[in-house]
């Protein structure tokens, strides 16, 4: 079985091996559960188990020999992935054509001495985007999601209070404590028959 409970060590760990297959690239989005995993190590075990990290490549369009070198060395079928039970996903800028306005300016900072900034996007976006997909683990996550704590409140960063053990530098983007409404989600929240608690 593969997946495991993501950590930010993890994030970092696969960001760094990404960079290498892709030294071009400088700057990512880091998208869905994985996002959410890796800045929330309070959430429950189940919330934090996934098999990847979505990548979406902010400063360079989508190359086929990138692709290829990424699904070879750390994707789905990737000797990287039976060793650390995770992999990287190459995602397209369309993924997340559905994630409201103002999501680049509420995701978290994570800045790798490897020349790597992760754009690693607030709970409430990140769940925005299997909200949308609508499969039933993506439902089950989200519903699960809602019901913490972490669900009820967005772009609330952890605090870094410096390096981490890998050496990443930690910083919030300007924006991204800035309290969000989650009324622009409700209509759609609600035909699945949930409510974000305090949503206007």
């Amino acid at each position: 079985m593969y997946g495991k409970e993501l950590t930010l060590a993890d994030l970092e760990k696969v960001a760094r091996k990404l960079k290498w297959c892709v030294p071009a690239l400088t700057d990512a989005y880091v998208i869905g559960s994985g996002a959410v995993a890796a800045l929330h190590p309070e959430l429950p075990g189940e919330l934090r188990f996934s098999v990847d990290f979505d990548f979406v490549p902010q400063n360079l369009p989508i190359l086929y020999f990138d692709s290829m070198l990424v699904d070879r060395f750390i994707g789905a079928e990737s000797e990287f992935r039976d060793t650390e039970l995770v992999y990287a996903d190459y995602a397209t800028p369309a993924t997340v054509r559905c994630t409201p306005p103002g999501w680049k300016e509420r995701a978290h900072q994570i800045i790798l001495p490897e020349g790597l900034v992760l754009h690693v996007l607030a709970v409430c976006d990140a769940a925005y985007n299997p909200l949308y997909a609508g499969r039933p683990k993506d439902i089950v996550w989200v519903r699960g999601l809602l019901g913490t704590a972490g669900g009820a409140s967005c772009g609330q960063s952890p605090r870094c209070g410096g390096p981490g053990k890998s050496g990443a530098q930690h910083g919030t983007s300007p924006g991204a404590n800035r309290p969000v409404r989650w009324g622009w989600r409700q209509p759609a929240l609600s035909a699945l028959g949930m409510r974000v608690p305090g949503a206007r």
